[in-house]
């Protein structure tokens, strides 16, 4: 995989066994602080790691894999000591914000009570958010408070977004942190068109185009070829 570093230092500090925030003087419910703790390692266990890159940083969680760590039970003992949690807005958390809780969670965020202001309040004028999950991944991240979260929260954001494969596509990359569902690739061939890659796709990250399966997922690892003349991505499947 191309466009990251196998070099790269772990970012993360050690989580604080008093204070998982390391965030002196926080009034922070100690319930909430727990089920915050729990939910860390639950995804943490939930994330998918393309073959040797566990020191790479490469790894991901799918949104299905998200949903099943964080359900609307457990979103809601994670929000509602907040002063400004409230019960008619938890759908609504759930469904555009979702991904964006696991990057803070991820990022050891300290400053929960200021979720709504941050994330909920911002609205295009229609009133839909401007800083939702479709929003991901962001490239200015100076909204963010405080200063301290904004490159954690910069790198972590690419773990809950990997890619999701359109069946016989030609998309383009943009971006050389987004990540490819891949756990792991073996070179096949390769000429003038670039070099062909047989690869395993993680579950639920292609979407088929065509046929019987059109608009459906891959609902089990699928092998797959890839061809890589950068930065185009073409998945022949």
């Amino acid at each position: 995989m191309q466009g990251h570093s196998t070099n790269m230092p772990n970012w993360h500090p050690t989580w604080h066994p008093i204070n998982p925030f390391v965030h002196h003087g926080s009034n922070k419910p100690k319930e909430q602080e727990i089920e915050i703790k729990r939910t860390y390692e639950d995804l943490t266990k939930a994330f998918s790691y393309p073959e040797g890159s566990k020191n790479a940083h490469l790894e991901f969680i799918t949104f299905r894999n998200l949903r099943k760590v964080i359900d609307r039970d457990r979103l809601r003992k994670l929000l509602q000591n907040n002063k400004w949690y409230k019960e008619a807005e938890l759908d609504h958390i759930y469904t555009n914000f979702l991904r964006i809780i696991g990057v803070l969670i991820i990022a050891q965020w300290p400053e929960w009570e200021s979720f709504h202001r941050i994330f909920l309040d911002p609205k295009d004028p229609v009133g839909r958010p401007t800083r939702g999950d479709n929003h991901l991944p962001f490239i200015d991240v100076s909204f963010l408070e405080p200063p301290t979260s904004r490159r954690l929260f910069e790198l972590d954001q690419y773990i809950f977004c990997p890619i999701v494969i359109e069946e016989n596509s030609h998309n383009i990359i943009g971006n050389s942190q987004r990540r490819l569902p891949f756990l792991n690739s073996t070179p096949v061939g390769g000429g003038a068109s670039g070099t062909v890659t047989k690869v395993e796709v993680e579950r639920y990250q292609i979407r088929y185009t065509a046929g019987q399966a059109g608009g459906e997922p891959n609902t089990k690892v699928s092998t797959s070829l890839h061809r890589h003349p950068s930065p185009k991505l073409n998945i022949l499947l």
